[in-house]
């Protein structure tokens, strides 16, 4: 998938080197703590029968995790049995409608995962009923989420997850989305708009001279109009170039 976070569960995890984290007495600024982290997780089967010792090489890769003070993962999935959901999908959907059943998200929690990234292109599969849902189980669990909620305030809020080692914290957000998905603040009249946080970027395509040069006379071939002012954008095929010393896109949060 295309978004911030692949457990497939041909998952890599990612051990960090002892990570100094500083917190409150009695844990003391010295504190090493140890993070492991998937991608994407979408399963729509359960993995217990896999975590044993009979199976060396998954059993192996779990016993990793679970020995790790804080594990993340990006859950790209609804989280309920469809016989006992009475929403519906989504018009829009990240590619697919992905959901797995309570058990699956109880195997990932006996694995040690314990940080799940809500923000992603299939935040809301099955609409908000079917985020808000997810996430009610994962409150029910005690499970730390974040990057999705009933409003923009809290779809942005961390999630704290405490360790005998030290408080770590979860923003979750996402960069890749459908446009029906993202969250909207509260003000003091109207409700906030339920969705997921959302990374929101601007891109600014720059040409250097001879590249602005060769799109007005590519621009103008195509029966559009291009101004002579070397100071003036191009657009063209959906594309708006400004002038700039070279060529290069330029990314910037907005």
């Amino acid at each position: 998938m295309r978004c911030a976070f692949v457990l497939g569960l041909a998952a890599t995890v990612f051990l960090s080197p002892a990570v100094s984290a500083q917190s409150r007495s009695p844990v003391g600024p010295d504190t090493h703590w140890i993070l492991s982290a998937v991608g994407d997780v979408i399963m729509n089967r359960r993995l217990e029968q896999f975590d044993h010792p009979g199976d060396p090489a998954f059993h192996d890769m779990a016993n990793i995790i679970r020995g790790t003070d804080a594990a993340f993962m990006n859950l790209e999935q609804s989280v309920f049995r469809l016989s006992e959901f009475n929403g519906w999908p989504a018009a829009e959907n990240g590619g697919n409608y992905e959901v797995g059943s309570p058990e699956t998200l109880k195997d990932l929690a006996s694995m040690g995962f314990n940080l799940f990234n809500r923000a992603n292109n299939h935040t809301t599969d099955y609409g908000v009923e079917g985020m808000q849902l997810t996430n009610r189980l994962l409150d029910e669990w005690g499970l730390v989420h974040s990057g999705s909620g009933d409003n923009l305030g809290w779809a942005s809020r961390p999630g704290y997850l405490e360790t005998p080692r030290g408080r770590v914290a979860l923003i979750g957000m996402a960069s890749t989305h459908s446009q029906m998905s993202r969250a909207g603040a509260a003000g003091p009249t109207v409700q906030g708009r339920p969705g997921l946080n959302a990374l929101r970027l601007s891109t600014r395509n720059e040409g250097s001279p001879a590249t602005m040069n060769a799109l007005r006379t590519v621009a103008r071939a195509q029966g559009l109009n291009a101004s002579d002012d070397p100071g003036a954008p191009v657009r063209i095929f959906g594309t708006t170039v400004s002038p700039g010393d070279q060529d290069r896109s330029v990314v910037s949060l907005n």
